[in-house]
């Protein structure tokens, strides 16, 4: 078995939701130790989603935390943090996602930090980043998609307002932006000795995802517009209707509720897909002849192109156009994705065995290596879980100290 890419790096973990947290989880899943600290005083607020169970059982914790030891530190007292800062001694990394002030007020920040140990490398993700106007603003992750511009694209000009999607994009997005900088930051370290402190800003990496945006205002002075599930070089571009129902997580009736992603962009792909769907006549129509055609007339098209998908099921259809060359896609929910066979192919989920929730399945992270190396996937750890194995073996203390730090509610 190869050797772990990140074996032998520690990690100390202050996060909270997915922004850093979920960065962690992939640290862990290139083998570095990556320890969470958390605090009954400034519990995760993702494990008080969960009405009526457990701090253990919110989904998007234990998405966010698998592969990490959990342990529970007061940090509100001198004593916790000087428990905290002995663990940064042992680390190579420290993340903290927390509001800007609250490390520094525990002593934790990098500044702090690097005063005891010099080559630390230090990753802080916050809404705004670290300095301007609105670094100390309070932020979560429905901001940053807002901010960024994001919820501005992502809607149809027919909505008076912005729309978007639930999803805290740049919180997913900022954890995999943020591995680049971290690792070069590791080598930098191994060529000299050096630490570097990452300052990452959530709100900067939703802002990335829209350069074009910013190219149409600089040179055109147009504020770029909405175009929904359409693309001003394609047609037909969207999501289309197909023939099948889909059962509602709240127990209420099956509705129809399936659907076909569809691009078609070069005169090459449009004579493909003409022939894929059987060459009806409005396919001939001089309406659709070229691109520009197609895109003056593109609601007629895209009524007509629905007329075919709601003939089919989705997968048929996908797989009509996808044999002719089409780029066409299911429009997948939860349990099409743990049937995916594609996914499935490629061994992207796992099954991990939670102390709380019993066998529970996990997504890998999202790449292979031809040096392939395999480490036990852990799910993430309950409200410190990690305890005994930190305090004792890692920091070395006595059950005398330990039944002291815990009387004493430092060590939760």
């Amino acid at each position: 078995m190869a050797k772990a890419i990140l074996e032998g790096i520690r990690v100390t973990e202050f996060g909270s939701g997915a922004a850093l947290p979920d960065m962690g989880r992939i640290l862990g899943a290139f083998g570095a130790d990556v320890i969470r600290v958390e605090g009954r005083e400034f519990l995760d607020p993702m494990r008080r989603l969960t009405a009526g169970k457990s701090v253990n059982e919110n989904p998007g914790v234990n998405c966010s935390n698998r592969n990490k030891r959990g342990i529970v530190i007061n940090l509100k007292t001198t004593k916790g943090q000087e428990l905290a800062m002995e663990l940064i001694k042992k680390s190579d990394i420290v993340g903290e996602n927390l509001r800007i002030g609250i490390m520094e007020s525990w002593g934790l920040d990098y500044e702090s930090v690097r005063q005891v140990k010099p080559d630390i490398i230090y990753y802080s993700t916050q809404g705004w980043g670290g300095g301007g106007p609105y670094s100390r603003y309070t932020s979560f992750g429905p901001h940053a998609p807002s901010a960024g511009g994001l919820l501005y694209m992502w809607n149809y000009l027919d909505v008076d307002h912005p729309g978007g999607v639930a999803l805290n994009h740049p919180d997913h997005i900022a954890p995999k932006l943020g591995l680049i900088p971290l690792f070069a930051a590791l080598d930098y370290r191994r060529r000299t000795g050096k630490g570097q402190h990452i300052d990452l800003a959530q709100v900067e990496a939703g802002a990335g995802l829209i350069g074009d945006a910013y190219l149409e205002y600089t040179f055109h002075k147009r504020h770029p517009l909405p175009l929904g599930n359409r693309n001003p070089c394609a047609a037909p571009h969207g999501i289309y209707k197909c023939k099948g129902t889909v059962q509602r997580a709240d127990s209420s009736p099956p509705e129809e509720d399936r659907w076909l992603a569809i691009s078609v962009f070069s005169e090459e792909e449009w004579e493909a897909f003409c022939k894929a769907i059987g060459g009806p006549a409005w396919t001939k129509s001089p309406k659709f002849a070229t691109l520009l055609d197609r895109k003056e007339n593109e609601d007629e098209l895209d009524r007509l192109v629905e007329e075919w998908t709601r003939t089919l099921d989705s997968w048929d259809a996908m797989n009509i156009l996808q044999q002719a060359g089409v780029a066409a896609g299911v429009v997948q929910n939860a349990e099409d994705l743990i049937k995916d066979p594609q996914l499935r192919a490629r061994s992207f989920f796992v099954t991990a065995e939670h102390p709380v929730l019993g066998p529970t399945i996990s997504d890998r992270v999202p790449w292979k290596y031809s040096e392939n190396f395999v480490i036990p996937w852990r799910p993430a750890p309950s409200l410190g879980e990690g305890n005994d194995y930190v305090f004792r073996q890692l920091l070395g203390m006595e059950e005398q100290e330990l039944s002291l730090y815990r009387e004493s509610g430092i060590i939760g």
